[in-house]
């Protein structure tokens, strides 16, 4: 009786490991993030780009 009970434990343990895919092993998500962060940090580069030489500043000072 204790032997059956051990292996039902095992093959519960066993089912209860089997991992899904991970998400960071998906090509699609991967790519879509990486575009993603791309896309924000120069949208955010051009608009703080611009702010600044809206500013302005000298270059030539002397």
């Amino acid at each position: 009786m204790e032997d059956m009970g051990m292996l039902g434990t095992m093959e519960m343990m066993e089912t209860m490991t089997e991992v899904k895919d991970p998400i960071l092993s998906s090509i699609p998500f991967v790519a879509g993030t990486i575009a993603a962060a791309l896309v924000l940090g120069i949208v955010l580069g051009i608009l703080l780009g611009k702010k600044r030489v809206k500013k302005g500043f000298d270059l030539y000072e002397d």
